[in-house]
């Protein structure tokens, strides 16, 4: 095996664990958007508070709800907002 075979290889696995990584990632975001999807709504239906669900990019989303002024803000900071859910 000379330098230029082991490049190979090194390359090979290389790429075949971050395939292997992404889809151990992917497996477990895409289920996750959907369970916190779902959760929102549930949240918006049992406060009676009005909320909308964004997805700001490919791994990060938040359920957000209107305070009494008007501003959205993440239903997680409800209690640090001084606002009852």
């Amino acid at each position: 095996m000379n330098g230029g075979e082991g490049c190979l290889m090194v390359g090979i696995v290389v790429t075949g664990l971050v395939l292997f990584v992404s889809v151990i990632v992917l497996a477990v975001m895409i289920p996750m958007y959907y369970v916190d999807k779902s959760r929102c709504g549930a949240f918006g239906q049992q406060t009676n508070r009005e909320v909308k669900f964004v997805k700001f990019n490919l791994v990060t989303w938040d359920c957000l709800t209107r305070t009494a002024d008007g501003k959205w803000i993440s239903t997680d900071a409800l209690r640090e907002f001084g606002e009852k859910p």
